[in-house]
């Protein structure tokens, strides 16, 4: 399991399963992780 929290917003804490959190998503037929790291 990930524990994450959101950058925006009430910067809420969410768990996934591992392997969905580093998954991959299709949207508008091109296919992303489904989180990308960002620099602070």
């Amino acid at each position: 399991m990930v524990v994450y929290q959101a950058l925006y917003g009430d910067q809420a804490y969410w768990v996934r399963p591992e392997d969905m959190f580093f998954g991959k998503v299709t949207r508008d037929g091109k296919t992303f992780n489904r989180f990308t790291e960002i620099d602070k």
